[in-house]
């Protein structure tokens, strides 16, 4: 058995924080963002269809945060913000030839900075132009650095589940849905 010692004690070399170039990517498809899963109470992100919440897999990226922001149609008047719980866990990691060298661990549920695990995706009259899903004009929500920023603990994959559906009258639900950024 190998043991790590960590120091207690440190040297005057500078830490530097640093941040990574990032595209949104969907956390959430549409379609999906407006169906509450599993009574509001998702705590089995193996349950949940991957065809409407996909694995994220980081990769080799860095950045230790992620944001999430929600999606929805310029028509619609937001009458319920989406909430989402958010879980992370390391990836399994693949052979060359499909076998699998390292299984992948186990889920942890994920907080974002401010402590908080439901995250709730605040929609504003601020929120601005995201461009088109088909001839649809979308709206995004602003993340917070509190609200919206999750540490992502190490962890390179995740999943997320909705707790409160996003709803609205006008325009129409099925463009709403979640999207994710590491940094």
């Amino acid at each position: 058995m190998t043991t790590t010692n960590f120091s207690n004690t440190s040297d005057d070399s500078a830490v530097v924080s640093t941040s990574v170039v990032s595209e949104w990517v969907t956390l959430i498809m549409p379609t999906a963002l407006d169906d509450q899963d599993a009574s509001g109470n998702p705590v089995d992100p193996d349950a949940l269809p991957s065809t409407t919440h996909p694995r994220l897999r980081r990769g080799t990226r860095d950045g230790i945060f992620m944001s999430v922001r929600a999606l929805y149609d310029i028509n619609t008047t937001p009458s319920a913000d989406a909430v989402l719980r958010v879980w992370g866990r390391k990836a399994e990691v693949v052979g060359a030839n499909g076998t699998v060298l390292v299984a992948a661990g186990t889920w942890q549920a994920l907080y974002n900075v401010s402590g908080v695990l439901n995250i709730t995706l605040t929609t504003a009259a601020t929120d601005c132009y995201a461009g088109l899903l088909g001839a649809t004009q979308l709206l995004a929500t602003s993340p917070s650095p509190l609200l919206h920023r999750i540490d992502c603990e190490g962890c390179n994959e995740f999943t997320s589940g909705v707790v409160t559906a996003f709803a609205g009258s006008g325009g129409s639900l099925v463009f709403a849905h979640a999207q994710a950024k590491f940094y």
